[in-house]
């Protein structure tokens, strides 16, 4: 969804996709499966200019839980949600039929952003994933409901 390296292509995550994907850790895999530290190490990622009001709360219960204090907690929580990108955030939108599109429609439930540079603007995510692709791709990113 992101890289930050010599050729960053971002911006990373919307809020949206970050929480849920934070919050629905696969039990059967390996890795990190606390959804509070999940959020913590996909924040860096986060390209999203329209953060929603619980965004601080669930960054500060994050930092509870793996240490921080309450007392520090929102404070921190804050800074990081302020100067959290490598690249600017961006806004995110469902796809629309676009006039240069030759009239073939969207892939339903992958988020757009308005950065012109992003790989999730104007095209289709990935730059041709399939549609099959699509609709596994959307429901993992909690933008658009399972079948």
């Amino acid at each position: 969804m992101a890289t930050v390296d010599g050729h960053h292509a971002g911006p990373g995550p919307s809020w949206r996709e970050l929480a849920h994907i934070a919050a629905t850790p696969d039990r059967d895999a390996t890795g990190v499966h606390a959804p509070g530290v999940r959020l913590l190490l996909l924040l860096p990622a986060l390209g999203d200019a329209d953060l929603p009001s619980e965004a601080t709360g669930l960054v500060a219960d994050a930092l509870v839980e793996v240490g921080v204090t309450d007392d520090e907690a929102p404070g921190l929580a804050q800074a990081l949600l302020e100067n959290h990108p490598p690249w600017e955030p961006v806004e995110w939108t469902l796809p629309g039929v676009s006039p240069l599109s030759g009239g073939e429609d969207p892939f339903p439930g992958i988020l757009y952003c308005d950065d012109p540079h992003s790989p999730r603007s104007g095209t289709r995510l990935a730059q041709g994933i399939t549609r099959d692709q699509s609709d596994r791709l959307a429901p993992a990113l909690g933008t658009w409901p399972t079948a």
